[in-house]
């Protein structure tokens, strides 16, 4: 990735894209970025398709939406911590 202007501007999906495709994580933790990136989405881009999202899930999982918002969240920093703890840094 070093050296490519574009990556600013890349969307979090050609990002997640990449990443795989340079194989700068491995494929499970790419994979639950991914998985992230979809949940981040109604957080991110406010449609009326998007505000439905966690009041669908809530009615799955029977659980109320700040619960299901919450373990997204708690998911999005393990998942950030495994990244970090994964990936060696010069």
């Amino acid at each position: 990735m070093a050296g490519n202007d574009n990556i600013i501007s890349m969307s979090f999906k050609n990002l997640i894209k990449k990443v795989m495709d340079d194989k700068i994580l491995p494929d499970f933790l790419a994979s639950k970025l991914d998985e992230l990136r979809i949940k981040r989405n109604p957080l991110v881009h406010m449609s009326d398709d998007h505000l439905g999202y966690y009041f669908r899930k809530s009615g799955e999982k029977k659980k109320n939406p700040e619960e299901i918002l919450e373990q997204d969240a708690k998911e999005a920093f393990l998942l950030t911590f495994e990244i970090f703890n994964g990936i060696p840094f010069a």
